[in-house]
């Protein structure tokens, strides 16, 4: 073997000398925590993947998140919630050093610390990050460009000197400097009882944001040890509750591939990203193991066939894998291709196409796909374990699929077509559902739903199978949202599993349940004294635990509940009966209205999922800007998205903010000139069809002014809100323009209520919680922005400029936000009455943060007023430990206190 290179300027190849290879061996690992924990619960439930079981505890209910750099990741509140951990064997004498790295992705949070030992830590603060020994002080770099994004920080701490303490920041090491106060090296000292996410002196500096990967090592790492560290890369665990031996299998329709085979894994892997989706799929009677399927579908159709689970391993080693096929195939186990042929047509009955890979004991995620061109499909799938001579089938006894019992049915209906999708994990099938001819898609709670129209043909039905036959079970929960629009009289069914359990309304508007149980045999009604909201969405959620049947609508507090008994049965004569939404199986009951996010579960909701489900299932904005940050500077994503998406903004000219906002602060613009505005991600709209754009305003111009700018370089007009006048208002969406009489001026110095939702072609406008009008657009493509032309406070004629001083919003904006779908009215008026209780406090007139510690004075340390109002402290004031550092203690008798003099602040 033989390593040759080709420095720059050389001609041609050489050895690689000896003299510039290097080795030194790492520092020992002594924790290192990857949160990908199936789940996290008491003491050590944060496990410690080094082998030397330093597990880490949750504490205060912080969560996991799949959002992490790699699986999963710790999300972090920044109310109370950190990672404590214990017994870590670190060298705390003077002069010794201690590596911590992890993987950060900061919401930018001012004073926090994510990572602490008892005063010795890492702080962001004051537009600042490095390290704190408790004394105010930084030691460091400048936060800049670390908030919004992933980042990998490796600290070196050097017990007893600060100064001698080193920052990696993405692999390159920093120059840092002292940036605020001076350390106490003799704080500055690592401990075995660190946290991630704060430190433990006192409570506070609460880490908000993701941490990732994080790692404490004996001693200082090297820059190529860093790096190697941040290089590394990991698959995620298989969590899973209940697996069972059977393989998860879907097949598509791919008859309008143009190509004939795939040439490689990436040309496999746009054909799946093509073809592979609900439009394409079509059910499959093959069995659910991999020994070959013979020609199911006929010898002209195209198709995608793949199976998706785990294959569980009992003996850790070296695996061999071979695939065979027509007329493609390829085998992905933990998310690595291991073997693939993308051949021509024709099985060539051999094991030429291997791969291998290195296993532990326990399941594995596996992939199997297979490409049919031409009918006639084959596939197999062999392997050769460790010790064995030979490839064999792949036997179904190793082959599982990955089932909670948790949520066995969910349609969520964003999928197009006649089929409603089964999302659902936990179920042991696919419990896909038809949607019959005269049901129509729509708006829904959250994305698109379905609407039921009242006849008897209008309904989706879903056969019978172990998920959605309850039979055997003494506890079920079903909760779906419900948008009536009319009243069918007697019995609107909203859902039915015939002689088993069903719900409707009746006399109104009045929910009634019927559930069929070995100690109530009898199938009958129970009406409730729970009513639905008529043309308003509505959160229906019923639950049994074999003792009792509880019926929610729109929380856990709106509730009814009835004593009942026994083990979920059939009536007979119903015992396959399929599921129904919008009519029944049995007699003529339909419903009239809008359906959403139906599910199923195998359990009893608690109130607190109920309550999670009636807050949580609205989508989630995809931009939302408060404006309440204390002050802009022109910088780059200083105008945060409090969304999480990262559509951060940036300020230009005088733009500002200021008090006095709807909610805490506000966008002020063009109050006293005509070249402020705010530029803003586009990609919060862009490739949007329906979407709402929301903002409160408040403006004195009469004159026109605009809302929000977006343009393109075909249409400067691409997204553009423009008033021409005070009582008058044009929206712009491909440069087409609809025009909307405002009922009153809104250039009154009032603060004003807008949105502007479309959805499919139908666009409405509403002012102040009123809609004005609806038009129809004649184009439903997708919004599409260019980069810099997304922008309020100018009306643009070219992308990013070609600016008119006669179209400048002059004012105040607040609370704008944007949506991948069209809101109804009731969910515009909840966001119209939102509050915020935690507004940022900005440029108080005097602030004590009582940190001196020692002494008779109270330095005042407020910014940006002109008097400087220090307090006096009595001689009977004592110094101890505060919130924050130190504070004073005052001992409860007359002569204790801290006195300031009088002054226009203090006044």
């Amino acid at each position: 073997y033989y390593l040759y290179w080709q420095p720059p300027g050389a001609s041609g190849f050489v050895l690689v000398p000896a003299s510039v290879l290097s080795h030194q061996a790492p520092p020992p690992t002594i924790a290192f925590y990857r949160m990908d924990d199936c789940a996290w619960g008491g003491a050590g439930s944060v496990a410690d993947s080094s082998g030397n079981s330093n597990d880490g505890t949750p504490e205060n209910g912080i969560s996991q998140t799949t959002l992490g750099k790699f699986c999963k990741g710790a999300s972090f509140d920044g109310n109370d919630d950190y990672v404590q951990l214990s017994d870590l064997s670190l060298d705390t004498s003077a002069g010794a050093d201690t590596t911590v790295t992890f993987w950060m992705n900061w919401d930018g949070k001012n004073s926090v610390m994510p990572i602490g030992f008892h005063e010795f830590d890492l702080w962001l603060t004051g537009g600042y990050f490095g390290f704190n020994t408790g004394s105010g002080d930084l030691y460091g770099i400048s936060s800049s460009g670390l908030s919004g994004s992933w980042h990998h920080v490796a600290a070196i701490f050097h017990n007893g000197n600060v100064h001698q303490c080193r920052l990696f920041i993405d692999g390159v090491e920093q120059s840092l400097s002292q940036l605020q106060s001076s350390p106490s090296n003799s704080r500055a000292y690592v401990d075995s009882t660190p946290r991630i996410g704060t430190w433990s002196v006192t409570n506070g500096y609460y880490f908000r944001g993701i941490i990732d990967e994080v790692g404490f090592y004996a001693g200082a790492l090297t820059a190529e040890q860093v790096y190697a560290v941040m290089n590394q890369a990991h698959g995620c665990p298989m969590c899973c509750n209940n697996f069972q031996q059977k393989l998860i299998r879907t097949t598509y329709d791919i008859s309008g591939y143009s190509a004939q085979y795939p040439a490689n894994h990436g040309d496999y892997e746009d054909l799946v990203n093509q073809y592979g989706d609900a439009a394409h799929e079509f059910g499959s009677g093959m069995a659910d193991t991999i020994d070959g399927s013979g020609n199911p579908f006929g010898t002209s159709d195209r198709y995608l066939t793949i199976f998706e689970g785990a294959i569980k391993i009992d003996t850790a080693g070296t695996y061999q894998f071979a695939v065979d096929g027509d007329d493609a195939v390829e085998v992905i186990i933990d998310g690595t291709v291991i073997a693939g042929w993308y051949g021509g047509h024709g099985r060539c009955n051999c094991t030429t196409h291997t791969g291998a890979i290195d296993l532990d004991s326990g399941y594995h995620s596996l992939a199997f796909r297979q490409q049919d061109w031409t009918g006639g499909d084959n596939y197999y799938l062999y392997w050769q374990p460790p010790g064995a001579g030979s490839f064999t089938i792949v036997p179904a006894s190793v082959l599982y699929s990955c089932k909670q019992d948790d949520m066995l049915v969910h349609y969520n209906f964003e999928e197009t077509g006649s089929t409603a999708l089964d999302t659902a994990s936990g179920g042991t099938v696919q419990d896909n559902g038809i949607l019959t001819a005269s049901v129509t898609r729509g708006s829904g709670i959250c994305g698109s739903g379905i609407y039921v129209n009242g006849t008897s043909g209008s309904y989706t039905h879903t056969p019978d199978s172990a998920d959605t036959n309850m039979a055997g079970r003494d506890a079920f929960s079903a909760a779906i949202w419900v948008n009536p629009t009319g009243l069918q009289g007697d019995n609107d069914i909203i859902w039915n599993k015939e002689g088993q359990y069903e719900l409707a309304f009746i006399n109104g508007n009045h929910l009634e349940w019927a559930l069929t149980t070995s100690d109530h045999s009898n199938w009958y009604w129970v009406q409730s004294s729970l009513s639905l909201n008529l043309n308003r969405w509505n959160l229906v959620v019923f639950t049994y635990d074999g003792a009792h049947a509880r019926l929610y609508v729109n929380g856990s507090s709106n509730l009814q509940e009835w004593a009942y008994t026994g083990t979920i049965a059939n009536r007979g004569g119903y015992a396959t009966s399929e599921l129904r939404l919008g009519n029944r199986s049995s007699g003529n009951y339909p419903m009239k209205g809008w359906l959403d996010e139906f599910r199923l579960w195998g359990k009893t909701l608690t109130p607190t999922e109920i309550q999670d489900l009636f807050e949580n299932t609205p989508c989630n904005a995809e931009a939302d800007w408060h404006f309440d940050e204390c002050s802009w500077n022109a910088a780059a994503g200083e105008i945060l998205d409090s969304s999480g998406n990262g559509h951060n903004g940036q300020a230009h000219g005088n733009a500002d903010t200021a008090d006095g906002g709807v909610l805490c602060r506000g966008a002020g613009l063009n109050l006293s000139g005509n070249s402020d505005y705010i530029t803003l991600d586009p990609g919060a709209l862009n490739g949007a069809t329906d979407f709402s754009f929301i903002t409160w305003f408040k403006t004195s111009r009469t004159g026109g002014t605009h809302l929000i700018s977006g343009a393109s370089s075909s249409s400067d007009n691409e997204f553009l809100v423009y008033l021409g006048n005070d009582t008058h208002l044009n929206t712009y969406l491909h440069g087409s323009s609809a025009g909307y009489t405002l009922p009153y001026s809104i250039a009154n110095g009032n603060w004003h209520f807008f949105a502007w939702t479309l959805s499919g072609n139908t666009e409405t406008v509403y002012l102040d919680g009123t809609a004005l009008a609806s038009h129809t657009r004649s184009s439903t493509a997708p919004i599409q922005i260019d980069a810099g032309g997304l922008m309020v406070g100018q009306e643009q004629d070219c992308v990013g400029g070609c600016f008119d001083s006669g179209q400048i919003f002059s004012g105040y904006l607040d609370e704008m936000m944007v949506y991948r779908n069209a809101l109804d009215s009731t969910q515009l008026s909840s966001l119209m009455a939102r509050t915020r209780p935690d507004c940022p406090s900005c440029n108080p007139l005097v602030y004590y943060p009582m940190n001196e510690g020692s002494g008779t004075v109270l330095n005042d340390e407020a910014s940006g007023d002109s008097i400087s109002d220090n307090a006096t402290l009595t001689p009977s004031v004592q110094w101890d430990d505060g919130i924050c550092e130190s504070g004073i203690y005052v001992d409860g008798t007359s002569h204790s206190y801290a006195a300031a003099s009088d002054s226009t602040e203090t006044d």
